[in-house]
């Protein structure tokens, strides 16, 4: 092929790639939310702010974009604001110094609960939880077939899915013991270990397990496993689960545990709690009521590393409301100390905002999701089976939320704004090994796909500054050089306009659009590492 062949090939394809990241880039500029924490809204746990505090005009007027539609900020479900609780959960692995930083941050938001489980931890990640004032859970040994992270987030979804429940009991005689939710709410407490034996006998994607391990109809108490005081129900920001998500609608409680007019329980087989026709123990209106309200939680799993700032939880919860989202995930600010990191850690905002069109996926656009941030409606998680249905995969945010789009509810992304910010690696062979976990699955297990990304950004960022054209000085004005020309500005400013957008706005940061030429290059670690056939990851290693 000849040199200028091989120039106009680049200069084509460097045209066509820039000028469509540069559409999606403006459209997602334009249209994606992104949190903002208001100015006033960073009180403390016990606080008792209400819904508003954050400043939600501004805030739905960016959310209601997600979809292009502007939707009305108070457009959820719930008629009961004050029954809905907010949890926020912590999966943590050898996170002591992490925690350091951020825990008080999170514990700051006045969620009703916040839980950090304490993964199998080598440091001193269970003690400084503790310290802090979070409450601590023990996680148990992992299951064959899970992730680290799936296992620990599912452990904290049974225990945040606790809901008290009042159980009438005839005097006469025991209520039913067979009953799962029953004779666990009598005892008013369960076990961790018991959860871990279930997984390890049950095909994690069955229905009936998810069940088993997010139960909803009894409150799970301070157990041995668990320590720190628990967060006072002081967050009112949500006003619940979207009526119009199909999900949510499918995750809601169906009233199944309702006693009729003759003191049976409809569906009890199917929902394993209630007692026998005949029998007084009944469970009772409050229960009932219990456990619809329950489907109008919000769980909020979020990574160790992630800051949450004051008001950061209001600016999340009113985005959520606003744009009606079953699954809100957040890409928080990137936060960068030293030149290791700003090598290629920032490429995750420029490969996220620069490709898929956040307007468009409700419809056929590639789903988006960043695990770093996941808020779900209690209804809308159960519905799509929770970590349980991702158990191996190690890209678990893309799967559950193309799980959710499948189930027909509504996957919002947003920009952490101000609000939430992150510092994901410390280095640059810590950003490789980082994001070297999660590429073959962010490519659906094609290594073929991999290499053809790779040689993409090459011949679009580094190619038109190596090349020459080699045809004379008089061809340096012809179209093919003019086009390379601006594909080397435009590669420059692409880096720049993503940190700009995102909120990166110092002198720094700006300039990191300068690596653009040999960001490629620097990638070319991460590739090497994800095509190897086993995945190292805080000392696991996982099956590619």
């Amino acid at each position: 092929m000849s040199r200028s062949l091989l120039s106009r090939i680049v200069a084509g394809v460097s045209l066509a790639y820039l000028g469509a990241r540069a559409a999606v880039l403006l459209a997602n500029a334009l249209t994606q939310p992104s949190l903002r924490a208001g100015t006033g809204a960073g009180g403390g746990a016990g606080a008792g702010r209400k819904a508003g505090t954050a400043d939600e005009a501004g805030i739905a007027g960016e959310a209601g974009t997600a979809d292009g539609s502007a939707d009305e900020a108070g457009a959820g479900g719930a008629s009961d604001a004050s029954t809905a609780r907010v949890s926020l959960l912590i999966p943590a692995r050898d996170e002591e110094a992490t925690l350091r930083e951020t825990l008080p941050g999170l514990l700051s938001q006045g969620a009703d609960e916040v839980l950090v489980l304490d993964d199998e931890s080598a440091d001193a990640t269970r003690a400084v939880a503790e310290t802090a004032g979070a409450r601590v859970l023990a996680g148990t040994p992992r299951p064959d077939g899970w992730t680290g992270k799936n296992w620990a987030c599912a452990q904290l979804a049974a225990v945040a899915a606790a809901v008290e429940v009042e159980v009438e009991v005839d005097p006469a005689g025991p209520a039913d013991p067979a009953g799962s939710a029953g004779s666990a709410g009598s005892a008013g407490r369960a076990d961790l270990a018991d959860l871990a034996g279930r997984a390890g006998r049950a095909d994690p994607a069955d229905g009936a397990f998810q069940a088993g391990l997010c139960p909803t109809s009894v409150h799970i108490e301070p157990f041995s496993a668990v320590s720190g005081p628990e967060r006072p129900q002081s967050h009112r920001s949500w006003t619940g689960a979207p009526e119009t998500g199909n999900a949510s609608k499918t995750g809601n409680a169906s009233k199944a545990g309702e006693t009729s007019e003759t003191g049976e329980t409809s569906d009890a087989g199917k929902t394993g709690k209630a007692s026998e026709t005949g029998k007084t123990g009944k469970t009772s209106e409050a229960s009932a009521s219990s456990e619809a309200d329950s489907a109008d939680d919000v769980l909020i799993f979020t990574d160790a590393d992630v800051r949450w700032n004051p008001g950061a939880l209001d600016a999340l919860l009113a985005t959520m409301r606003a744009s009606r989202a079953d699954l809100l995930t957040v890409f928080p600010r990137q936060e960068t100390r030293t030149l290791g990191e700003r090598l290629i850690t920032p490429l995750n905002d420029a490969v996220v905002l620069g490709s898929v069109p956040m307007a468009l996926q409700g419809r056929r656009a590639p789903v988006v999701a960043n695990g770093q941030v996941m808020a779900f409606t209690r209804a809308a998680y159960n519905s799509i089976g929770g970590h349980a249905a991702v158990s191996g995969e190690l890209v678990e945010d893309m799967r559950l939320a193309e799980r959710m789009r499948a189930a027909g509810g509504r996957v919002v992304v947003a920009r952490g704004g101000n609000a939430i910010g992150v510092r994901m690696y410390d280095g640059y062979r810590s950003s490789v090994r980082g994001f070297a976990k999660s590429l073959l699955g962010l490519h659906h297990g094609s290594r073929a796909l991999m290499v053809a990304t790779s040689l993409l950004t090459l011949c679009v960022y580094t190619a038109p500054w190596v090349l020459r054209l080699g045809l004379g000085s008089a061809d340096q004005h012809s179209p093919t050089a003019r086009i390379l020309r601006i594909a080397r500005i435009a590669g420059l400013l692409d880096r720049m306009i993503v940190n700009a957008v995102t909120g990166r706005h110092r002198p720094l940061d700006l300039a990191e659009g300068l690596l653009g030429p040999v960001s490629p290059l620097l990638v070319l670690p991460v590739y090497a590492l994800a095509g190897r056939r086993r995945v190292a990851w805080k000392g696991r290693a996982y099956e590619a």
